[in-house]
C-alpha cells in the first residue's frame, strides 16, 4: 500500500517487482475492492487478469486478480 501522497511515483510498481523478484517462478494472487479503479489499472498493467469477484453489497465487491511465471 502506498500513501496517498506518494501515489503516482512509481513506487507501487516497484513494490510489486521487489515481491515478484522474491518469488521469480511463482503464481501470484491479489485482491483489491472494485471501486479502487487505479489499483485494478495497476495490477492490469503489470500483467494481472481478474479471475474472480465477489459480490460485497449490492453496490461493491471484490476482485481477485492472478498472475503465473511459471
Amino acid at each position: 500500500m502506498v500513501h496517498p501522497d506518494h501515489q503516482n511515483k512509481g513506487i507501487g510498481k516497484m513494490l510489486m517487482s521487489a515481491i515478484e523478484g522474491l518469488f521469480p517462478k511463482s503464481r501470484y494472487e491479489l485482491f483489491t475492492g472494485s471501486k479502487s479503479e487505479k489499483n485494478i489499472a495497476l495490477y492490469e498493467k503489470l500483467g494481472y487478469k481478474t479471475f474472480k469477484e465477489s459480490l460485497i453489497t449490492s453496490d461493491f465487491s471484490l476482485v481477485y486478480l492472478e498472475k503465473k511465471r511459471l
